[in-house]
């Protein structure tokens, strides 16, 4: 009896920390560049019901960490507020390419939770031809493999690794099979002649 009352107070324990370390959800990225600067937007929403006091929020480029911060958008717009220069958060010593995720941060201590969701950019645009952000409609996600696309007049379409790498090429389709793929986190780089749109994509 003994044996399972420690064994229930060890699995209460397990919750308990599990819940107090939730992470953020549903980070969104978007970027523009419009001569002679960028433009971006980084959001996402609070950890739901936390069990221990949450007190702001660690921004990464890849596993460095930017910045903490309390609000829930880190922002350079061209029309708005903003609390960040483009530069200072995209130039990234020089990096051109990098991935952003968000801890939630809790109590005094600034305990961390893990991330479920991580956005990808091209960094630093310096070419007044370059549009970076993320308006295209690309469905179902999470897809099986076979995926829809609403754009039209598109020069190519590249489907790129978690890495950043490009492990396909596609032209002059509305339809994407990517059955060949191994499971996981893809990107989606939809190029026309005045923009580069990327997209999210998950393969399960």
């Amino acid at each position: 009896m003994k044996k399972m009352t420690f064994l229930m107070t060890l699995i209460s324990v397990a919750l308990s920390t599990l819940g107090q370390l939730k992470p953020v959800s549903n980070l969104t990225w978007s970027q523009t560049y419009v001569y002679p600067n960028n433009y971006f937007k980084l959001t996402w929403h609070s950890p739901s019901m936390p069990h221990d006091t949450l007190v702001g929020y660690n921004v990464y480029r890849d596993s460095i960490l930017f910045r903490f911060q309390t609000d829930t958008i880190l922002n350079h717009e061209f029309i708005g507020m903003s609390n960040c220069p483009d530069d200072q958060f995209l130039w990234n010593n020089g990096n051109s390419q990098f991935y952003i995720h968000v801890n939630a941060v809790y109590n005094s201590n600034h305990i961390e939770s893990g991330y479920i969701d991580s956005a990808y950019t091209y960094g630093y645009a310096t070419g007044i031809s370059e549009v970076i952000k993320d308006e295209i409609n690309i469905y179902p996600i999470p897809s099986n493999g076979i995926l829809k696309i609403d754009l039209q007049n598109y020069n190519k379409i590249e489907i790129l690794n978690n890495d950043g790498s490009k492990v396909l090429e596609i032209k002059n389709a509305t339809e994407l099979n990517l059955r060949n793929l191994v499971k996981g986190i893809y990107y989606v780089k939809v190029s026309t002649a005045n923009e580069v749109i990327i997209k999210k994509i998950i393969l399960e």
